[in-house]
């Protein structure tokens, strides 16, 4: 059993579970490997709130406290998580990337998680919901005349009808188009407030 209170969160960020191991993806049995063995350390998951509030230096958490993500509102992260984290008695939050999730069901992907998934996962108490962003392209924009694709938060976009890169402003307003409608959407779509985003790739800051 921990004892004492923690001197910071870790926090781990997963994104899908899958049959063999990618760059981006590990097998269940890996999974509950590292879960099963950060358990028997006598580590425990924390909801969101408590870790915003940490951060924030307004409460204490028990030592061995940490916070369990996964990028992107993928369905097999979900499919092969869930039971895990019903086991262990953990609990998750998924980033969802609006323009994947809550899409029209006419053109839905089922890699990615549906609204009502996404909504009888919460109602599971396991997970929580957090903003992705929207991610129109999925997440790429192109950043020259020759169509280099580069990261769509921490690039201006070339636009070819005008020939050239965006202007502050404009980049400011997509930017702004793509987190505030994104964390509004969600709002609306499960009736919470929204109070996490995870950055699309760690990837900030342009020399463009």
């Amino acid at each position: 059993m921990a004892t004492g209170t923690a001197p910071a969160l870790p926090v781990l960020v997963y994104h899908g579970i899958v049959a063999k191991t990618d760059r981006f993806s590990l097998t269940e049995e890996k999974f509950k490997d590292q879960l099963f063995t950060l358990k028997r350390a006598g580590y425990q998951t924390i909801r969101l709130a408590d870790f915003l509030a940490f951060e924030r230096g307004e409460t204490t958490l028990p030592a061995k406290s940490f916070l369990l993500t996964f990028d992107d509102g993928r369905a097999d992260s979900y499919e092969r998580g869930d039971p895990i984290l019903e086991a262990l008695g953990y609990s998750a939050v998924m980033f969802v990337a609006t323009e994947d999730s809550l899409d029209a069901p006419s053109r839905h992907a089922s890699y990615y998680l549906s609204k009502d998934e996404l909504a009888r996962m919460q109602a599971s108490g396991r997970w929580e919901i957090g903003s992705h962003a929207r991610q129109v392209g999925h997440g790429f924009v192109a950043i020259d005349a020759n169509g280099t694709q580069g990261n769509f938060l921490s690039n201006r976009e070339w636009l070819t009808s005008a020939g050239r890169l965006e202007t502050d402003d404009e980049y400011a307003k997509r930017v702004d188009d793509e987190l505030g409608t994104a964390k509004n959407q969600l709002a609306d779509a499960f009736g919470k407030p929204i109070i996490a985003f995870s950055y699309p790739f760690s990837d900030f800051g342009s020399s463009r």
